[in-house]
């Protein structure tokens, strides 16, 4: 018997590495099913509806946090006053319990499996709630997955680190070694439908 599962994905990319949050921003678009271009009248239409309907009553506390992540220059004046009493490190520790808050509900409503691409390109603030979500794994029906390329310095290193004393018996790191010239010969040889390279 297979239990259904919520499936999100957020994808890191090279040229993206200077905006902070990157990774989540993507993982948050695709939970709305919106384009990084999509008006912001619409994200917040959008972001309101699907937070109200999962969290009812507590949405009010994670959704002006929710809404300065994906929408920090188009903030309603309310919003934006609000917002400005905070010090950067409060508001970021309130963006974090927001994201937190919204994908804990969504694991309660259904097991979440977050997929995190190319972490290698990933951004620290990225980094960082990526670390904030440990605890939410440890105690709540969610899973992530990520996968990077072979890391040299980088905050990341920490996080697997943390991850595998914290998590214990629920981290698996899975390292993937290069392929033989064989391997790589009959890998080129299916994709492109041909032996003659």
């Amino acid at each position: 018997i297979h239990a259904p599962i919520s499936i999100l994905e957020g994808h890191s990319l090279t040229y993206r590495r200077a905006v902070s949050y990157w990774i989540f921003l993507d993982l948050l678009r695709n939970y709305l099913k919106i384009a990084p271009d999509t008006p912001p009248l619409r994200v917040r239409e959008c972001l309101y509806t699907k937070v109200t309907s999962l969290m009812g009553q507590r949405a009010s506390e994670a959704l002006p946090y929710l809404e300065y992540l994906l929408l920090s220059e188009h903030l309603d004046k309310a919003t934006a006053e609000r917002l400005s009493f905070l010090d950067s490190g409060q508001l970021r520790q309130m963006i974090f319990l927001a994201v937190k808050e919204l994908l804990v509900a969504e694991a309660r409503r259904l097991p979440l499996l977050i997929i995190l691409e190319d972490l290698h390109w990933a951004d620290d603030a990225s980094i960082s709630l990526l670390d904030f979500l440990m605890e939410a794994v440890r105690n709540e029906p969610l899973m992530i997955y990520g996968n990077t390329r072979p890391l040299q310095e980088s905050n990341l290193n920490a996080v697997i680190s943390k991850a595998q004393i914290y998590l214990a018996g629920q981290f698996n790191r899975i390292d993937l070694h290069g392929l033989s010239f064989d391997q790589s010969e009959r890998l080129l040889t299916e994709l492109l439908s041909t032996a003659d390279l």
